[in-house]
């Protein structure tokens, strides 16, 4: 029973704090979750290939044409071609496909997709900052930080039109003795 009803409470609690959070707040939240899911997939270190051995090297020292090797479970880490092998890929965080692509040598692969079933080599197309998922990155930036003239006007009339009630409010106190209708209190209040 304790422990029940602790979990009743917590789920109370946390329905109260999504309500009282904007919807404003919320969707900044939410679109900077996205946000860091996709630089998730393009951080980290990648297996540079070179004459037959596999070096370590950071993704933002990826030049364009270097040989990479990816293996099963591995995010490619720049949009790239296959050069040798092929494999099953998972593009959804992109394409929104939930099935596996299939992907053979000579075909381009977006940066950030799962490679799901075998070793294969690829060729660096882009560098990490030029690449698909940094450019919607940058525009996810972009449009997160943009707000419409209308919602900049509309924030700005209701700053006004608070400041109106409030004054509104104070003087329909001081006159309501002194008043005998509603017309004669807007109309002395416009004056």
């Amino acid at each position: 029973f304790f422990f029940s009803s602790r979990r009743r409470h917590t789920r109370l609690q946390g329905d109260w704090s999504s309500d009282v959070c904007s919807s404003d707040l919320r969707g900044r939240h939410h679109s900077n979750n996205i946000i860091y899911g996709l630089q998730e997939l393009t951080n980290g270190s990648a297996s540079l290939f070179l004459n037959g051995n596999t070096k370590s090297i950071l993704i933002d020292d990826i030049s364009v044409g270097d040989i990479l090797l990816v293996k099963p479970g591995e995010n490619v880490p720049v949009d790239s071609k296959i050069v040798d092998g092929f494999s099953f890929f998972d593009e959804s965080m992109l394409t929104g496909e939930s099935t596996p692509i299939y992907k053979n040598k000579n075909e381009e692969i977006i940066g950030g997709s799962i490679n799901l079933t075998n070793v294969i080599l690829v060729e660096s197309l882009k560098k990490v900052k030029d690449s698909k998922i940094s450019i919607i990155i940058n525009l996810l930036d972009e449009s997160f930080g943009y707000k419409p003239k209308f919602n900049i006007f509309s924030d700005l009339i209701s700053n006004y039109f608070i400041f109106f009630v409030i004054v509104f409010t104070f003087r329909s106190e001081e006159h309501t003795s002194e008043l005998q209708s509603p017309c004669n209190l807007v109309c002395r209040l416009l004056l």
